[in-house]
């Protein structure tokens, strides 16, 4: 049966109905048939039984009617009654010869033809015999007509009686037999129909179940597979290997399947991925956004720590515009010391040229604190060499004195800050240098001793130089702390700028890693 199985789908409901019209036409032809040989025995019957029954019916009629028109004739005394009787007599005989001439013209049996022609001669006879009744009849005797009647006429007469019922009774018979014989016919016909239309009914349904189970057994397969692939399970797979359809449809629904499992496990695989890069992400995302809360804290408190740096670089700017201010009254007989003050100045620019940019770098700030803890330092020493200086100088150097101990004083909360601040940044620089080696400048002064007093006043006169260019340093101090406190007011702009783009990348990282996660609970409704 794989011939069928494999037949198209249209191809078998067209072969069921080209089968059942086929059993159709089957029943069509038997009834027509057998409707046309019963029209056939019908006509049969009528013309060859019924036709010849009633012209034998009709002859025995008319021979009967004339016996006794002749007894009639025989008995009556009245001539018109007579003459009446006459015209019947010869009507009759007129029918009766035009029945045997339909008779005669009708398709005979042998056994017809055999009796008709007896009955023709005992008519002929019977029909002689009886002249010579109606001889005696017109010579009044009646009485010899009855005789002549009886002896001579009735005789044949009954013959020809006996003759029309044979053969009336042979007609009957042979109708009967016609009338069994269609009987016969009609239930071999309606057997066959019967028979046929049963036949074709079993077949009918035989095939049409056949058809159904080779059609509704794999569409319902394919319902259970698509119910199946529909609450989640892609390892269905149908079976049917048919070429017809359903068969196609089958195949594509394997192909289907096979397609969409790979697309649902490389979806899998690409959810896991993407969960694992997004677990990733906000790991490295939370790591960066704590580091970066740190910097903001330590940019903050470096912040403050720069302000202070400010304030007090600006105190000691003030300060030492106001030694300078002092100085300058001992400046015109300060000449002698001029020199030594100019050198130690020069020293303090070789020093300040040798400080980093501090814009935005921790170890170059940490330079600064270095550069400016080292000017404090030498401000002390030469505020104590200027006070050694006044000493000797007596009263004269009282003034000097008094400006170099306040000198003094403003370097020491110079170097007292700058350590404070310098304590501040080692703490928030974990990646720069611990320190920051200190330029040693040479300044060895060699002060002579001298009773000359001119020395002394060269003295005073440098001393109050470099206190004028230790006001000017710290003035250029006081603007790169600015300059760094800007730098450090930057910085701390982009740290708040990273750390929202920070919170931001996590908080997608976050909703991508639940969308992930999403997707794997999606994906594992999925039996792959």
């Amino acid at each position: 049966m794989a011939w069928l199985r494999n037949m198209k789908v249209a191809n078998k409901v067209l072969t069921l109905i080209m089968l059942t019209a086929i059993f159709l036409s089957g029943v069509g032809y038997v009834g027509y048939y057998y409707t046309n040989q019963l029209e056939k025995s019908g006509e049969a019957l009528y013309s060859e039984r019924l036709v010849p029954v009633r012209l034998v019916n009709d002859m025995r009629a008319h021979s009967r009617a004339n016996e006794a028109i002749v007894y009639a004739r025989i008995l009556t005394n009245d001539p018109a009654q007579s003459q009446k009787l006459e015209a019947e007599f010869t009507d009759r005989v007129q029918k009766l010869n035009d029945d045997i001439k339909d008779y005669d013209a009708l398709v005979l049996t042998q056994y017809e033809k055999d009796r008709f022609a007896q009955f023709k001669d005992s008519l002929a006879t019977y029909r002689t015999e009886r002249e010579k009744t109606f001889a005696a009849l017109s010579k009044g005797d009646k009485a010899g007509a009855y005789n002549a009647f009886k002896t001579y006429a009735l005789p044949p007469l009954d013959k020809v009686n006996s003759l029309l019922t044979d053969l009336a009774a042979y007609n009957d018979k042979m109708a009967n037999d016609s009338i069994q014989q269609m009987k016969s016919d009609k239930s071999a016909a309606n057997a066959m129909i019967i028979g046929i239309t049963i036949f074709a009914v079993v077949a009918a349904i035989a095939f049409g179940l056949l058809i159904s189970r080779m059609v509704v057994g794999p569409v319902r397969e394919m319902l259970g597979l698509m119910s199946r692939a529909e609450q989640g399970d892609l390892t269905v797979q149908s079976t049917n290997q048919a070429e017809d359809e359903i068969g196609l449809l089958s195949d594509s629904f394997n192909k289907m399947i096979a397609g969409v499992n790979q697309v649902i496990k490389e979806i899998n695989t690409s959810a896991m991925n993407l969960a694992a890069s997004s677990e990733q992400i906000s790991a490295s995302t939370q790591e960066i956004a704590s580091g970066t809360q740190q910097q903001a804290q330590s940019t903050e408190t470096m912040h403050e720590m720069m302000n202070q740096f400010t304030d007090a670089v600006q105190q000691v700017a003030q300060n030492a515009e106001q030694a300078a201010v002092n100085s300058e009254a001992a400046v015109t007989v300060a000449n002698n010391g001029g020199e030594i003050i100019h050198s130690t100045i020069e020293a303090m620019r070789t020093i300040s040229q040798r400080i980093e940019d501090l814009s935005g770098k921790s170890d170059a700030i940490g330079e600064i604190i270095e550069v400016i803890d080292d000017i404090a330092e030498q401000t002390n020493l030469l505020a104590l060499n200027a006070a050694i200086e006044a000493a000797r100088a007596g009263e004269a150097g009282k003034g000097f004195a008094v400006v170099a101990d306040e000198v003094r004083k403003l370097a020491e909360r110079s170097g007292k800050a700058t350590k404070e601040i310098a304590a501040l940044i080692e703490s928030i620089q974990k990646n720069t240098a611990d320190s920051v080696e200190a330029v040693k400048v040479g300044n060895e002064e060699a002060a002579q001793a001298g009773n000359s007093f001119a020395e002394i006043v060269e003295v005073i006169r440098q001393s109050a130089n470099r206190v004028t260019e230790i006001a000017a340093a710290s003035e250029q101090q006081a603007a790169q702390a600015a300059e760094v406190l800007k730098s450090v007011e930057n910085i701390a702009a982009v740290t708040e700028e990273t750390s929202a783009g920070t919170q931001q990348t996590s908080s997608t990282a976050n909703e991508l890693a639940r969308m992930s996660e999403a997707l794997s609970q999606l994906v594992s409704k999925f039996k792959v």
